[in-house]
């Protein structure tokens, strides 16, 4: 039967990621028996997965903007559980990891110059993380660490001096 052969066909589409392509099976299905319990559930199944998707690519993308990129990388991940097959929720995953991946190298780097006083380094390393994360708060303390570090040292070289000069 063509009805049969339109949902079986909707199913593998839908299998496959092509989720406008199931939809419109299941819609033609519909439109020829209106009560096709099976279609109309699959229908409404995929449409609620459709708009969670969207739903979640709204968020996720808010996250990026902000730069908030392990609350984005969580929320990608749900993305690929629903959208396994989605070339642009992978490049974004892939992304939100990259920069996760720097973001904790640079707040490894700041942590060990800090711990050196290598104030320099640690407004560096700090600096790095602001430029894809400009609110991440241990940078930002990082980055305070740094300035009051490095005020410590100048206040002390204004000290030697005087003493040398007196």
């Amino acid at each position: 039967r063509a009805l049969d052969r339109l949902l079986s066909r909707g199913q593998e589409l839908e299998k496959n990621g092509d989720l406008k392509g199931a939809l419109t099976n299941y819609t033609a299905v519909l439109e020829e028996v209106p009560d096709h319990e099976e279609a109309a559930s699959l229908k409404e199944r995929l449409e609620a997965r459709l708009n969670e998707g969207q739903d979640l690519r709204r968020v996720a993308d808010e996250h990026i903007g902000e730069g908030a990129w392990e609350q984005a990388a969580a929320v990608l991940k749900q993305l690929g559980g629903l959208f396994p097959d989605d070339e642009d929720i992978r490049k974004k995953s892939d992304l939100a990891n990259a920069n996760l991946a720097t973001i904790e190298g640079a707040i490894a780097r700041a942590t060990d110059a800090l711990r050196r006083k290598r104030y320099d380094l640690v407004g560096q390393a700090a600096r790095e993380v602001l430029l894809i994360s400009p609110n991440h708060g241990e940078a930002l303390a990082a980055q305070k660490d740094a300035e009051r570090g490095l005020a410590g040292i100048e206040k002390q070289l204004e000290e030697a001096k005087e003493l040398i000069d007196s």
